[in-house]
């Protein structure tokens, strides 16, 4: 099982897929982040470089939040843009396919949405 990387898109699934591996592979809790920050991809790379000249080092869950704040929100409302133009353009199916896809990026960052 190879260790999932993170382009930025859907940081609670990707932290929740990280946390599993470091329990199947009994990763060591302080090395969570270095294994972590070794798959960042694209514009994740690149924050975490700014990011590191401003903080010394991350925790675990403060690397999570920081990620959930920066990527999540951009992501939260792109998706809630596409949620309120969706429209059924071809079957039933495709309309259902693409609104649950969205409903579930929207949920996993706002669990109260409705």
């Amino acid at each position: 099982m190879d260790f999932p990387s993170f382009d930025g898109e859907n940081p609670q699934f990707w932290k929740t897929r990280c946390e599993k591996y470091f329990d199947v592979y009994g990763v060591a809790p302080e090395l969570w982040v270095r294994v972590a920050t070794l798959n960042f991809t694209g514009n994740v790379a690149r924050w975490l470089q700014r990011h590191q000249f401003q903080s010394a080092s991350f925790t675990w869950e403060s690397l999570c939040t920081a990620l959930c704040s920066k990527f999540g929100r951009e992501r939260y409302q792109a998706h809630l843009r596409q949620f309120n133009n969706l429209r059924q353009l071809g079957t039933v199916g495709d309309y259902m396919i693409k609104f649950e896809e969205l409903m579930h990026h929207i949920l996993a960052h706002n669990p109260a949405f409705d």
